[in-house]
Parts: structure tokens; C-alpha cells; sequence
């Protein structure tokens, strides 16, 4: 798989748009103590009613009628109605299905601790400390180009701006926390700062943003998610939420978060039991000797293949595969299948030799090797770059020091994770590349041309900051909607 030669164009074609429109939703409506004329005369949560009293409709979502969402910002239910974007060139090939794969499901010749140390019976359990100090690092890599991707004139998603209150909303670029209107501004780790909220979980972020109460003691808020970076086991530094790692002394460690299934996980990553009832997001593709080299302290080999894996009690846990392109078929990568082995669940990679397509255990960003075959984990190459990519989603993302950004392979618009660098440009602000952006993307617009391109974020959560609108501009080749805050 490679993408076409001129990405710019082809990405302009290749998303034809149908808009969503969002409209005020109706709820019952609460009251809340104050006069008003403004929604700015309001608290935080709150707006200013026709009766020119503070009032609330919402908490969060589940008070709202279905298809509605809570606008928490100021307490009022949106309603979401209109036409769902389309892939790109729908109608140009057959849609066979997704093909039933045999993925090889066979115990037989698939060894269990590579290391001859290594004791599959005991506990290979790992360590997850407490969360540590919040520095949180956002998630980051080298954007898709400023080119012009053929937005409509017409937004959907972001309620209109409140452009009485002078305070700055969840995401708007702040100075200090009296600019927000949470009187939380966040400042990352190279001097990027926005406006940020308080939460109880991690479900009252945005995506790509994880509930941090640290350092101890400190007001819960949400911080950028910083699974993958690399974190020291004993004191926890510098997660947002945990530290996880080999329990061997110097083994692998790395940040991560919470998930109920591999899908709320970064590209690569499996979702296993940590203890207690906790599962967390923990790295599950990299090539390794012993077990030390794996966060899970689990190495596996058959033939040429040697590589990490992880703990399971369902196939879910294991890490996604990816929708691709044969041929004109839509066809879904061989998945990993959660199977017993010598008396501990484990994901099994589909290997070739067991019927399946991976070959080699290369990771994420590492070169795809030589042959027919790639030797790339994910079973997928950048044949141009001869780069291994991942699959992802907005809502699982990739680990630190990738982002999840469109990549274009023979007309196809696909989700992968590409290595990135970061910059300081916050949202809606100018930019040149992705590297500028503390997002990692950077888009165009059509709308106006001649006009900066500018930082922007997936909002399949709906968030965007101040000035700008959530656009859904069609779906990735998976079905994964693709939708970004432009001005």
C-alpha cells in the first residue's frame, strides 16, 4: 500500500461533503439562582433563559432526549439532525464484505516465553502506580498538509459563541486561569496553554484528553492523553493518570489510562487486567529477546516471528487490525484471538505460519524490511516512506510520539498512525505543517482561498474552541466518521 503521488489533490476529491446541521434541543428546563441578560451574568454551567433568569438543562448526556447531547460549558442540550457523511468514492468498487479470515487459532507450535527463564505459570502480572505528577504531553506528530480539502461554507456541531462572556471556553488558548471560564488554564510541556475543565472522569474530557488529579490534592482536570510515554515504575513520573511496567527491575514502563476493550486504546495496544478490577492500555507490539523487553513481560516466538504480547479474557482485548483495500474488496485484516496457552489467555497474533498475514514483528514506525511480505506487526506499509503503520481511531488514538491523521493509499482515505514532532500552536491558531500544531494537525480551506491553514482536532466529541465549528467532511475506508473544528 502506498499513497498517490500528489496527496494534496487527491485528499480534495476524494471527501465529497454533506453537512450536519445542529439545532438547540429542547429539555426540561431547571433554574438556577440569578438574574441575567447576558449568558456572561451566568455561572459557568449555566445560561441566561428567556425570563432573563441563570438557568441548566443538562448535566451530562443522559439528561437529554436521545440524540441530544449535553453542552456542559453552559448547561443546555444540543440536538444532533441532518445527512451522515459519505466515504470517499463510494459507488467506485464492489463491497464484497468483510472476508471470514482463519486466523489459525492452533496451540500447537506457538512457544510461550521465548526466554528459557521465563515461567508462564507464576504471576506475570505488572506494576501500576498510583497516578503521578500531571505533566500531561499532548498527542502529537507531523500533520497532514495544508491543503485544500473542500469544506463547505455551512458548520454543524459547535453551538453559537457566546460573544458576551469575555472568559475563554473549554480548548480556547488562555494566559492564566482568570481567562477561562473554569479558571483552569493548562500549560503543557513546551509552553502550550488552553483553557481545560474539571471532571470526575475521564468521560468528561474530550477525546485525546484523560481525568488527572495531580499532583496530589489538586482540583480532578483534564490534561492531554499520555499513554506510551515513558514513565519510571517506582515514582510514577511523569503520567497523567498511571505508570505501568515490567515488574522485572528495569523492564519496560509507560504511561497509560483506563479501558474496558482495546478500542479505547492507542493503535497497537491491548486492554489488560492490571489487578484489582482495573484494566489499563498497555503496549502489545514490539519486537523482543527476553521479557524484559515487553511492558507485559510476556515475549512469544514461532519460527522467525519473536515478539511481545499480552494478557486477555476476550479477543476485545487484544489490539485492533485494520479495514483495508484488496483488490476492490473491503477486507478486514486476520484479527488476534485470545487463546490458552500453557495455562494463561494470551492474544495470538495471526502469524503467517499459522494461517494469518503478520510475518515479522516490526513496530509501529519501524522500517517494513525487504521481500514480498512486509515484516511490519500491523501487517501494513507505507511502500513509499517503507514505513510500518497502524490503524487507529479518534477515540483510541496512538501512543506519544505518533498521531492518528488521514493517509491516502490509491484513492482510499484511511486512519493510521504516523511518527510525529510537536509544536506549540494551539487550536484554530495559523500553521505551515502538523509539527507546528500541538495537535499534530494542520488543515486547509477552501473556503477562503489564499487564506492560512490552521490547527485543528478530530471532534467526534463535538468540542471545538471558540471561532471555530465541528465539520463532518465524510468517513475514513473503515466507516470511522472523520470530522475536524474548522474556523
Amino acid at each position: 500500500m502506498s499513497p498517490p503521488r500528489n496527496a494534496s489533490s487527491a485528499w480534495s476529491a476524494a471527501l465529497r461533503l454533506v453537512a450536519l446541521v445542529v439545532m438547540s434541543g429542547l429539555a426540561t428546563t431547571r433554574c438556577a439562582s440569578g438574574a441575567c441578560d447576558l449568558n456572561s451574568d451566568c455561572n459557568a454551567g449555566t445560561y441566561c433563559g428567556y425570563d432573563h433568569q441563570c438557568r441548566y438543562d443538562c448535566f451530562e448526556d443522559r439528561d437529554c432526549a436521545d440524540g441530544s447531547f449535553c453542552n456542559r460549558d453552559r448547561g443546555r442540550c444540543q440536538s444532533l439532525s441532518g445527512d451522515a457523511g459519505v466515504t470517499a468514492d463510494a459507488g467506485k468498487k464492489k463491497d464484497a464484505g468483510e472476508v471470514p479470515v482463519d486466523a489459525g487459532g492452533h496451540d500447537a507450535g506457538f512457544d510461550v516465553g521465548v526466554d528459557a527463564g521465563f515461567d508462564v505459570g507464576v504471576d506475570v502480572g505488572f506494576d501500576v502506580g498510583s497516578p503521578p505528577a500531571d505533566v500531561g504531553v499532548p498527542p502529537t506528530d507531523v500533520g497532514f498538509p495544508p491543503a485544500d480539502v473542500g469544506f463547505p461554507a455551512t458548520d454543524v456541531g459547535f453551538p453559537p459563541v457566546d460573544v458576551g462572556n469575555p472568559r475563554r471556553a473549554y480548548l480556547d488558548p488562555c494566559t492564566t486561569g482568570a481567562d477561562c471560564v473554569s479558571g483552569e488554564c493548562y500549560e503543557s510541556s513546551i509552553g502550550a496553554r488552553f483553557c481545560t475543565r474539571r471532571c470526575g472522569s475521564s468521560t468528561d474530557c474530550g477525546q485525546g484528553f484523560l481525568c488527572s488529579s495531580l499532583p496530589a490534592g489538586a482540583t480532578a482536570r483534564c490534561v492531554p492523553d499520555d499513554t506510551g510515554t515513558t514513565c519510571d515504575a517506582r515514582t510514577m513520573v511523569p503520567c497523567a493518570r498511571y505508570c505501568v511496567g515490567n515488574p522485572v527491575n528495569g523492564g519496560m514502563a509507560h504511561c497509560t489510562h483506563e479501558c474496558r476493550n482495546a478500542t479505547e486504546c492507542p493503535a497497537g495496544y491491548a486492554c489488560q487486567d492490571a489487578g484489582g478490577g482495573t484494566k489499563v492500555c498497555i503496549s502489545a507490539e514490539q519486537p523482543c529477546e527476553h521479557e524484559i523487553d515487553c511492558t507485559t513481560n510476556l515475549c512469544v516466538g514461532l519460527g522467525s516471528f519473536q515478539g511481545c504480547t499480552s494478557r486477555c479474557t476476550s479477543d476485545s482485548d487484544c489490539p485492533r487490525r485494520m479495514t483495508v483495500d484488496v483488490d476492490g474488496i473491503r477486507f478486514t485484516l486476520p484479527p488476534y484471538r485470545c487463546q490458552l496457552n500453557a495455562g494463561v489467555r494470551l492474544c495470538v497474533p495471526p502469524l503467517e505460519a499459522n494461517g494469518g498475514d503478520i510475518a515479522g514483528s516490526n513496530e509501529l514506525g519501524a522500517p517494513c524490511g525487504t521481500g514480498a511480505s512486509p515484516l511490519c506487526r500491523s501487517g501494513v506499509c507505507d511502500s513509499v516512506t517503507n514505513v510500518c503503520v497502524q490503524g487507529c481511531t479518534p477515540v483510541g488514538g496512538c501512543p506519544s510520539g505518533f498521531v492518528c491523521r488521514p493517509w491516502l493509499d490509491d484513492g482510499d482515505v484511511y486512519l493510521v498512525c504516523r511518527r510525529s514532532v510537536i509544536g506549540a500552536a494551539t487550536l484554530g491558531t495559523s500553521c505551515m505543517i502538523g509539527a507546528d500544531c500541538t495537535s499534530g494537525l494542520c488543515l486547509g480551506t477552501s473556503s477562503a482561498p489564499g487564506a492560512p491553514a490552521y490547527c485543528t482536532r478530530f471532534c467526534n466529541d463535538r468540542l471545538c474552541p471558540t471561532g471555530t465549528h465541528c465539520m463532518e467532511i465524510g468517513s475514513s475506508f473503515d466507516g470511522t466518521m472523520l470530522s475536524f473544528c474548522q474556523p
